[in-house]
């Protein structure tokens, strides 16, 4: 398990140069090409999104008013509840508008072969659990309030972890059964659960 403090998120610009990003986490750390890349985008005018080939993405509305996508097909879909997520390929050609002002989002593009899994807003009213699993990675992002994060199963004693509103928890499939409790009624938190390039490839 990595604690991702929303203080140590990297500033940089979008690839298009229509807006900033704060990246989270990559891998590999380095280079450009990554497996999986999480960042938080602020979106501050209507605009089209970046062209990432080969690449699956989602993004996740998780401060303002929303946002609406249109596709290149003539699809369109609204973001406009906190957590609301949409899936598509990277390549895809997307316009986004914003519903009611500047807002923000968290994104994560996994490289092919690998693929997005879930991505949900955990139930704030009881303890969510998730069993370990071989070939996934995962991420918890604390939307708003607080929670409480345990990893069971492991050699040593559980020991609890607070996520804050804005941080992040990363767990890799060598870790144990997650557990992840709400400390308030505004406790709310995102999952989000994707398999990358190496997993894939080096299975069986």
């Amino acid at each position: 398990m990595q604690y991702l403090a929303k203080d140590h998120y990297v500033s940089m610009p979008w690839r298009n140069g229509k807006g900033t990003t704060q990246e989270i986490a990559r891998h590999p750390a380095a280079p450009e090409i990554f497996d999986w890349r999480l960042s938080l985008a602020s979106l501050d005018s209507d605009g089209p999104f970046s062209s990432y080939p080969t690449y699956q993405r989602v993004v996740v509305l998780v401060q303002g008013e929303g946002f609406t996508l249109h596709f290149a097909d003539g699809a369109a879909q609204t973001l406009d509840e906190l957590g609301s997520a949409a899936i598509f390929a990277g390549e895809a050609d997307v316009q986004c508008t914003l519903v009611d002002g500047p807002c923000r989002d968290l994104s994560l593009m996994v490289r092919a072969p690998g693929t997005v899994l879930a991505a949900q807003v955990l139930d704030p009213t009881q303890e969510f659990r998730l069993p370990a699993a071989v070939g996934a990675q995962r991420a918890v992002f604390g939307l708003s309030g607080q929670s409480q994060v345990v990893i069971e199963g492991a050699d040593q004693a559980p020991q609890p972890t607070v996520l804050q509103a804005g941080d992040c928890v990363l767990f890799d499939e060598l870790d144990g059964e997650i557990a992840l409790a709400p400390l308030g009624a505004d406790s709310r938190a995102l999952l989000l659960e994707w398999t990358h390039f190496l997993s894939r490839s080096h299975r069986g």
